[in-house]
């Protein structure tokens, strides 16, 4: 099964994690990325000014990317906070899974890895448990 071209296990890759990022809702929890969330949406209340209270200790730029989406959404005809949200997960879910590629298909051409080999790291990055649902949250960090 490994002897068959990259692209099909890239293939693969990608359409499980489009799959997640369609189906997860992401971390919505009472913690710091719940406040965030709740100052970039909804859009038509969100502002600039709002982004950062006077005792958070994280950079705006760590909101401003997930803010500047939901103006987007919302400048795209998308009223609904949820789907606000929804949006923000997948652009930055395709973001990360693009960068993610990018750097696996580098470092398998570093490692001059075979082809088996190659296929062999792609379905590790499809099937680990937990990869697809961490690469797609919207967080600065994930991107980062």
């Amino acid at each position: 099964m490994l002897n068959k071209p990259n692209r099909f296990f890239i293939v693969l890759a990608f359409i499980v994690y489009v799959i997640v990022i369609l189906v997860n809702d992401g971390f919505m929890a009472t913690d710091e990325y719940w406040t965030g969330i709740t100052r970039y949406i909804p859009a038509q209340k969100s502002s600039l000014a709002n982004l950062v209270g006077p005792d958070d200790v994280k950079s705006p730029l760590q909101i401003l990317p997930m803010h500047a989406l939901a103006q987007a959404a919302y400048g795209l005809g998308v009223e609904t906070p949820y789907y606000q949200y929804r949006f923000v997960i997948l652009v930055l879910g395709l973001l990360n899974i693009g960068l993610l590629f990018f750097a696996i298909k580098k470092i398998s051409q570093i490692l001059k890895l075979s082809n088996q080999e190659q296929n062999f790291l792609w379905l590790m990055l499809t099937f680990y448990f937990a990869a697809p649902f961490g690469l797609t949250r919207p967080m600065f960090e994930s991107i980062a």
